[in-house]
């Protein structure tokens, strides 16, 4: 029964039910209750919904060499209109802040010259609200 907590930024797409997918470090249980939190651990505490997941999948995301977002969803290398879709519905406006708003919470940086991988590589989660 994962707690997940959303800053503020996402709250209310996920409060609304716009908002049903996270990307994290770990993975999640198909079929499992996901509660769905604003400001855990402090007094502003507030739950936006539950749901039960419903999909959980590897995901890669950063800067490719040529200094484009890139996605790596389970083995499959998504092209621009399929990381446009992802980047939207995880509450971005484009791939490039999705992709620097990951680097900025997670601390990689750019592709390094000798084809380093700095990139967030996590799980992409789904739910379905529950009624």
């Amino acid at each position: 029964m994962p707690a997940y907590n959303f800053k503020a930024q996402f709250a209310p797409a996920v409060e609304a039910g716009q908002k049903l997918c996270t990307i994290r470090g770990r993975a999640a249980v198909v079929g499992t209750k996901a509660y769905l939190y604003t400001g855990m651990r402090t007094k502003a505490c507030r739950k936006l919904g539950q749901g039960t997941i419903a999909h959980c999948a590897a995901i890669t995301v950063g800067y490719a060499q040529d200094g484009c977002p890139r996605a790596v969803f389970g083995r499959h290398k998504m092209n621009f209109n399929e990381f446009s879709a992802l980047a939207i519905a995880d509450g971005f406006e484009t791939t490039r802040d999705m992709v620097d708003w990951f680097r900025d919470q997670y601390k990689f940086s750019a592709p390094t010259a000798d084809g380093g991988k700095d990139v967030f590589s996590g799980f992409m989660i789904t739910w379905e609200l529950d009624k």
